[in-house]
């Protein structure tokens, strides 16, 4: 299922499409094919959510500066701590991370950018407390629930009206013996819409512009 939830005049009088998806990789099919120069950008989360713990997912995400080469991704596996549990109690987890894609190397950085922007957009928390007692104060941690998977594509019509891939990157993070939850997707596309002053997302996927 997709759907489109912003677009834009470009400088050139073409059309910037900007189409969420939900637990699907981003699909040329979703791209109107009609006007060549026009431009699609998908965007996919899974439904799937994981467990980060006290770790933000941001920062998780945040590996990807150091993981991805100048032409892209091919990351197998990195991993980083967090602090996990529940009210009996709370301890070490760790947060495996896997990318991979590619993009001309000027794009290297609005494409991390981007997709960390939208892990940032789709974090939900609760917050997890311990009863003291005589000699303990207990203890409260506040705990970060965001999507397993994140996918990023951009593409522009071609004369033919084919599709040129401009650039994609797909991001999978799990909590290795971790919880995991589902939740409706569409709080997190309305909040990465308006991550920009006017509620416009292409404030961050005109970052992703190739000249016009």
């Amino acid at each position: 299922m997709s759907a489109i939830i912003a677009s834009r005049e470009l400088p050139s009088g073409n059309t910037e499409t900007l189409i969420a998806r939900q637990d699907s990789l981003p699909s040329e099919d979703d791209c109107d094919r009609s006007r060549p120069g026009d431009v699609c950008t998908i965007v996919s989360i899974s439904s799937q959510k994981t467990e980060y713990g006290t770790l933000h997912p941001r920062d998780a995400a945040d590996l990807l500066w150091e993981g991805c080469i100048n032409g892209g991704c091919n990351v197998a596996s990195m991993t980083i701590d967090t602090m996990y549990g529940s009210g009996t109690g709370v301890g070490p987890a760790t947060i495996e991370v896997t990318a991979h894609g590619g993009w001309d190397p000027q794009l290297r950085h609005s494409f991390i950018f981007t997709m960390t922007e939208l892990v940032g957009s789709s974090i939900t928390t609760r917050e997890v407390c311990e009863q003291g007692g005589a000699h303990n104060p207990g203890f409260c941690f506040l705990f970060h629930i965001a999507p397993q998977e994140f996918h990023i594509g951009r593409y522009r019509v071609g004369d033919q009206q084919n599709l040129l891939n401009e650039g994609d990157i797909s991001l999978s993070m799990y909590q290795q013996d971790g919880d995991d939850t589902c939740e409706d997707s569409q709080t997190i596309f309305n909040s990465f819409a308006g991550l920009v002053p006017g509620g416009s997302v292409f404030g961050l996927l005109s970052l992703l512009n190739i000249t016009l």
